[in-house]
């Protein structure tokens, strides 16, 4: 059975799941944590329900972002890749009788 961990997000406490990730679930709650707070003192404040709906759009869109970026720069790499290859193709050519 996967152990517990015991994180603080806005003045609650939760218990998570231990997970085998490189980020921590109280890496996490810190960041979920400090954007709500961030948001809370903005003016017209809003009840912790829509504050947590906001911090996940807000962490949504940075999620997608990143993933836009990573896909345009996987592709960009591919495409170098292979105008490497041609060209190492073209060099190599004249070698082989």
């Amino acid at each position: 059975m996967a152990d517990k961990i015991k994180i603080r997000v806005f003045g609650k406490n939760y218990h998570v799941k231990a997970t085998g990730s490189s980020v921590s679930p109280e890496e996490t709650a810190k960041l979920v944590d400090s954007k709500m707070q961030g948001l809370s003192k903005a003016p017209g404040a809003a009840s912790s329900t829509d504050l947590a709906v906001l911090v996940a759009l807000n962490l949504g869109q940075e999620l997608l972002e990143l993933k836009s970026r990573e896909e345009d720069w996987g592709k960009e790499m591919e495409s170098r890749l292979d105008r490497l290859i041609q060209s190492l193709e073209k060099e190599v050519q004249p070698l082989n009788p």
